[in-house]
């Protein structure tokens, strides 16, 4: 579909970026901010259809900035920028709807499955 804005970045764009080192308090911190965001986005903004509507796109692309900020102080502006990028590009590519993902269990065991009888889907 036309309209659809996704930031551009180079392949393998993530694997130049410098990462903080982080604390035990910070990592357990980090993955507090992961899992609430994607509960929530599952739960609240990923609607039907919500890549086609430019309002819906950008309310994901705003939660997620918004739900981000609260990721230890250690991440510098630059670095913050990169991964609500990547984290809205993730969600954009992987998550259809509010039950359609990639990594939905009917999915993953359709994978599963033609990897085993050695096909390509």
């Amino acid at each position: 579909m036309s309209g659809w804005i996704l930031p551009s970045l180079p392949p393998n764009f993530a694997d130049t970026l410098p990462e903080p080192t982080l604390n035990k308090a910070q990592e357990a911190e980090v993955k507090r901010v992961a899992k609430a965001l994607l509960k929530t986005l599952k739960k609240e903004k990923l609607v039907l259809d919500w890549r086609a509507r430019q309002q819906s796109r950008a309310a994901v692309r705003q939660f997620i900035e918004i739900e981000l900020d609260k990721l230890p102080e250690v991440y510098t502006p630059g670095i913050f920028e990169t991964k609500c990028d990547l984290a809205y590009r993730h969600v954009f590519d992987h998550y259809v709807g509010p039950s359609e993902s990639v990594y939905h269990p009917g999915v993953i065991v359709l994978m599963k499955i033609c990897r085993e009888a050695d096909e390509q889907c």
